[in-house]
């Protein structure tokens, strides 16, 4: 390779030290794929772990109200885990921006429920203090 090809290349190639590859712009979605795709694995069973979880729980007849979160944020993950693959094993940006569309959905979702649980909880504690107070 001569000097001019060399410096070219260095140019569209950047050595990446977090993963140990290189970034170049034929490959920046497969190299950004890879860095959750090495972690697919646990996407996918929290997924499915969700979704059984949520399913069983949907046979009791009181937790049946609650239970499409669970069964929703299930869906969520197991799409983002099969769009990383996609992204990762074709290159499609497209795959790879649903993939985080479905990723932000899950954590907004688990977000407010947090929210709506931490509040809910605190209330609870407060009624609670409340009734003993007031028996004692």
């Amino acid at each position: 390779m001569n000097t001019a090809q060399n410096e070219s290349h260095s140019d569209s190639t950047q050595q990446d030290a977090t993963f140990g590859g290189t970034l170049n712009n034929n490959g920046i979605v497969q190299d950004i794929a890879l860095a959750i795709y090495k972690y697919n694995i646990w996407v996918m069973l929290a997924g499915y772990t969700s979704l059984i979880i949520s399913i069983l729980l949907s046979l009791t007849i009181v937790a049946l109200v609650v239970t499409w979160i669970g069964i929703w944020l299930g869906i969520l993950l197991i799409r983002s885990a099969k769009s990383i693959k996609t992204a990762y094993t074709t290159g499609s940006i497209y795959d790879l921006e649903y993939a985080f569309s479905q990723l932000n959905l899950y954590f907004k979702i688990t977000g407010i429920v947090s929210l709506i649980m931490l509040i809910l909880g605190l209330f609870a504690c407060v009624i609670g203090g409340a009734f003993y107070l007031s028996t004692n």
